[in-house]
């Protein structure tokens, strides 16, 4: 019962600190929404600055996603803190390929993405004890 209430935890912990980033981004950044969702228009007239709120949603919300399951279960932390950390990596790699992103924001963004869960399933599991 308490892997699953850990990766519904982290789940959870991850998907909402994911959404509340990128809503910050695109009320910073109105005219760059419109540019995400149309794959005519070029993905460099994207400001930097909106790419990189986009990334570093997807790393914080990893991030915390792999400590949060990883610091509630008991037994495999490390492994079940991945687990969680590679389903919101697969939700990035989708919406990264369903945007229209630039290709150094969306190789930047899987990469960082991956070493940030990692990085906090790593630190989860070696929590309380």
């Amino acid at each position: 019962m308490r892997i699953i209430i850990s990766i519904i935890s982290g789940l959870a912990v991850g998907g909402l600190l994911v959404g509340l980033i990128q809503t910050f981004a695109f009320n910073m950044y109105p005219e760059a929404g419109a540019l995400v969702k149309n794959y005519d228009a070029s993905p460099e007239l994207i400001p930097d600055g909106f790419n990189w709120f986009i990334i570093s949603s997807h790393i914080i919300g990893c991030l915390a996603g792999g400590f949060i399951t990883s610091l509630i279960n008991k037994k495999k932390r490390f492994t079940i803190g991945m687990s969680v950390a590679l389903v919101i990596l697969g939700f990035t790699i989708y919406y990264n390929y369903s945007q229209n992103f630039p290709d150094w924001a969306r190789i930047a963004d899987i990469i960082l993405t991956a070493i940030g869960g990692a990085l906090g399933s790593l630190l989860g599991s070696r929590g309380r004890k």
